[in-house]
């Protein structure tokens, strides 16, 4: 098995789990937290978002986007074992979900780690917190499909 078709698959299994990830949080947790009184939403989010940055958590996220575009490079420069656009398509899509976390939902997260569950502005806060976030995730969680759809063609194509 080729160094760009091992690279292929670790990418193609990071992107799956990201995607993963991100989809329960679109489909049922965010929901769930959405359910009881904002002081418990927030308090249970400020908990989830200081356990998110786990090892087993970031390595896909962020690593995975790393192998992706090292894929996207040596399918380039190899000889022909995976469909190079795919990987190449692959590798950007997997960038998105680490963006995106950046760019839009690290703010978020530490805006309402500023908020006190028992304020009389935490109800606001939350409403627009999950609105945000949610939609938001939903990018995240297209983008780790779409990238792990690429890796997967590539493979097969």
């Amino acid at each position: 098995m080729s160094t760009v078709v091992i690279l292929t698959v670790v990418s193609a299994v990071l992107a799956g789990l990201v995607a993963g990830v991100f989809l329960a949080f679109s489909t049922f947790v965010m929901q769930g937290l959405a359910r009881p009184a904002a002081p418990i939403g927030v308090a249970a989010m400020q908990g989830i978002n200081a356990a998110a940055p786990h090892p087993l958590f970031m390595l896909p996220l962020f690593g995975g986007p790393v192998v992706g575009v090292v894929a996207a490079v040596a399918a380039l420069a190899g000889d022909g074992d995976v469909a190079d656009a795919w990987v190449v398509g692959g590798a950007v899509a997997g960038l998105v979900p680490a963006a995106v976390t950046v760019a839009f939902h690290v703010p978020r997260n530490l805006a309402l780690d500023r908020v006190d569950p028992r304020s009389d502005d935490a109800p606001a806060a939350w409403a627009r917190y999950l609105r945000e976030w949610v939609a938001g995730n939903h990018l995240r969680t297209l983008g780790g499909v779409v990238a792990a759809v690429a890796f997967t063609v590539a493979l097969v194509a």
